[in-house]
């Protein structure tokens, strides 16, 4: 398909439903790529947790509001 993965820009984070920490290992390995954990994320401009937090989201949000006033 021609598909071409940049490992280094490629992560993952674990989320469920009861907000809790699995004990999954830091870092997935498929075929040759090994892709790192990571507990927050940028995704379509928005902050995204692994516990589901939107406080962080929100802070950012009034802080970028703040400064074009």
């Amino acid at each position: 398909m021609g598909l071409k993965i940049n490992v280094d820009k490629t992560k993952y984070m674990c989320l469920n439903r009861m907000g809790r920490r699995d004990r999954i290992g830091q870092k997935v390995t498929v075929n040759s790529y090994n892709f790192k954990r990571v507990e927050r994320l940028k995704y379509l401009g928005s902050t995204v947790t692994g516990d589901n937090n939107a406080t962080e989201e929100i802070k950012g949000r009034i802080q970028s509001a703040n400064c074009c006033l």
